[in-house]
């Protein structure tokens, strides 16, 4: 289930590995947050939160920059519960897939990426919890 509410940016929090994630230009900021200050903050592209992770944002980064250069005192927020990091991340490569300016092979190897970390501790956590036997047998 998701939760919206109306929340000062300056209580949001980022922290790796979200942040940095989609490096974004100060240049896009600056014109963003221009915007902000002339048409307020677009409700229809909340900044999402991970629930229960003390407002750490998980994909709105520039939304956020821009809120606090312009100033804005309130967002809209969306709190999501996500399984766990790696598919939060993959959620947030997701979701900037249309809004970015990356070109598609490089937000790919991205997504590769954030899979096979998911894959590879998925296997550990497997291996972790079973007993492999092997049996010889002679004929």
């Amino acid at each position: 289930m998701n939760d919206f509410e109306k929340i000062s940016p300056t209580s949001l929090r980022t922290a790796p590995p979200f942040k940095g994630l989609m490096p974004f230009d100060k240049k896009v900021v600056s014109r963003l947050a221009n915007s902000m200050r002339k048409n307020g903050f677009d409700n229809a592209f909340p900044i999402v939160l991970w629930k229960g992770h003390d407002n750490l944002v998980v994909d709105g980064h520039l939304r956020l920059a821009a809120a606090l250069k312009a100033g804005i005192k309130h967002v809209i927020v969306c709190e999501r519960e996500f399984p766990s990091e790696d598919e939060a991340v993959e959620y947030a490569l997701h979701n900037n897939v249309f809004r970015s300016h990356y070109m598609d092979e490089e937000l790919a190897q991205k997504l590769n990426d954030a899979r096979y970390s998911l894959l590879e501790k998925s296997i550990q956590h497997l291996t972790a919890r079973c007993r492999i036997m092997t049996i010889e047998v002679t004929l």
